[in-house]
């Protein structure tokens, strides 16, 4: 009788032990499962903010840069982008200084005449210019 007692005792006891070894093995698929997604989350998150998914090549700016991107793609930088258009041939090599010898342009400045060391430019585009007949 101590003999078929014992053998319950043990097999009760090998049941016991393979139970909480199936147990660990859930537990830990599951542990091992969840830090996998979130890896996998923060990695596609960190891409995301970083602007990876973008096509192309990430471009990282310097604060100067983002800020004269900023200034370029405002009202300002494109009527900056527009002047520097329309104006290019006059102010390529500072042209435009000979023409304001030629037409003979006097600037006042704080009631002081200046008869050199500015131009005259186009401040409408082509399309918008008016001229005398």
């Amino acid at each position: 009788m101590a003999f078929a007692v014992s053998s319950v005792v043990r097999q009760t006891e090998l049941m016991r032990a393979a139970t909480s070894a199936r147990f660990l093995v859930v537990v830990a698929g599951i542990l091992l499962t969840t830090l996998y997604v979130g890896a996998l989350m923060e990695w596609m998150g960190l891409l995301w903010l970083q602007r990876g998914f973008a096509p192309g090549k990430a471009v990282h700016f310097t604060h100067e840069q983002a800020e004269a991107l900023e200034w370029a793609t405002s009202a300002e930088g494109k009527f900056a982008r527009n002047l520097m258009k329309w104006n290019s041939d006059s102010l390529t090599n500072l042209e435009c200084k000979k023409d304001v010898k030629r037409l003979g342009v006097t600037l006042e400045v704080a009631g002081k005449p200046a008869t050199e060391g500015f131009c005259t430019i186009w401040v409408e585009s082509v399309e918008e210019r008016r001229f005398r007949n």
